[in-house]
């Protein structure tokens, strides 16, 4: 048997000091939450999968988080949300985009990539595996999941107070044509990193299988029906029988380079194949997991955007720039490690694991004057 785990994260960006306990406390819950489904059901062979929805559907709860109650609101004022969930098991996918009105899209996703399981609908029509808009809407209704009651009330589902004030002050700048805070070193500033909180997970289960999820409400001030990384397949999470992935970031970069999925891909190619294993094959540890992590962001944008300046980190807010948080595990028999690494200020990353009491909680962030561009951090499970 494997050594049960499951990881969360709340997104790369910028998370502010004064708001640690929130996002700790966060977490932490939905570590909680991804233990009890472990421990509820030890021996299904959808652990991992149960094990990320809660977690996910845990953090969708929360509205101190960019997923599900309290997601940003985009220009018209309203919430749609992305949301993918992926079984390492057998490569099944669901996923939901620019979705109103649902809950707990994870929720949803999950339910898609279930079903798709299932035989072909009437005259051989194939199960959808995404589903966009009002259609997801409609869909995650007919199934029984927690959704607005009609269209006139999406305007507010998904809406708090603070996420209000955040897009009236959001629009305003626009309209004033407000340019961010200005370091006086290169005119840039952290303190306004618009977002950033968006929310995923990995588990593994104690047979060994893996899986990998994500949930995001996109960028502040989206165009109604944009759909980013959150929900895109082989962006927004990847799950082999050995290896998972959950990312944040830019998400049209994201999309654009198919992180996640690459990301999966360097590492068996690099940890796995090399030294004439299968993906189930017992790990003998000679692979460095984390060089090959902090390889994948340095191709994919390393430092550009980045600055440091003594002990303050500061976001160059220009177009293009290649914004990236990974969570990632690999696990073998006898073996797991977890790897989480970033390009932003800051990634608010959680685990917790069999025998441990409680959950290990933290905000990662760019060194101190020590010029890193590259936050990377590693454990074995």
């Amino acid at each position: 048997e494997m050594r049960w785990f499951v990881a969360v994260h709340v997104g790369a960006g910028y998370h502010s000091p004064s708001k640690s306990p929130q996002y700790h406390e966060a977490l932490r819950r939905a570590c909680d939450a991804g233990g009890r489904a472990l421990l509820r059901r030890p021996q299904a062979a959808t652990g991992a999968v149960e094990a990320v929805r809660q977690a996910i559907a845990s953090l969708e709860d929360d509205p101190s988080v960019n997923a599900g109650r309290g997601s940003e609101l985009g220009e018209d004022g309203t919430v749609e949300c992305d949301a993918c969930l992926m079984d390492g098991s057998d490569g099944s996918f669901g996923a939901v985009g620019a979705a109103p009105g649902i809950a707990n899209p994870v929720c949803a996703a999950y339910r898609l990539m279930v079903e798709s399981k299932l035989a072909p609908l009437p005259l051989g029509r194939v199960r959808p595996v995404f589903l966009t808009g009002l259609g997801a809407w409609r869909w995650a209704a007919s199934r029984g999941l927690s959704t607005a009651p009609t269209v006139a009330a999406l305007a507010d589902w998904h809406v708090t107070p603070e996420s209000r004030d955040r897009w009236s002050r959001f629009t305003k700048q626009v309209a004033e044509g407000t340019r961010y805070g200005e370091c006086e070193v290169c005119g840039c500033s952290q303190t306004n990193w618009p977002g950033g909180d968006t929310v995923g997970s990995i588990a593994c289960d104690s047979l060994g299988n893996v899986a990998a999820g994500v949930s995001s409400g996109g960028i502040p001030l989206k165009h109604s029906g944009r759909v980013g990384d959150s929900a895109h397949y082989g962006s927004g999470c990847w799950a082999t029988r050995s290896v998972a992935v959950s990312t944040s970031g830019t998400g049209e970069q994201l999309m654009r380079s198919l992180m996640a999925s690459r990301c999966a891909e360097r590492v068996i190619a690099s940890c796995v194949l090399p030294q004439g294993r299968q993906e189930d094959d017992e790990d003998d540890g000679t692979c460095d997991v984390g060089e090959v992590v902090a390889k994948v962001l340095e191709d994919y944008g390393g430092s550009e955007g980045v600055a440091q300046h003594g002990s303050c980190t500061c976001v160059c807010h220009k177009p293009g720039n290649k914004y990236a948080g990974l969570l990632l595990a690999v696990c073998t028999p006898g073996r797991c490690e977890l790897v989480w690494g970033h390009n932003t200020p800051s990634f608010g990353v959680g685990y917790l694991a069999e025998g441990l009491a409680d959950a290990k909680v933290g905000i990662s962030r760019l060194g101190g004057g020590d010029g890193r561009c590259i936050s990377l951090s590693s454990t074995l499970l």
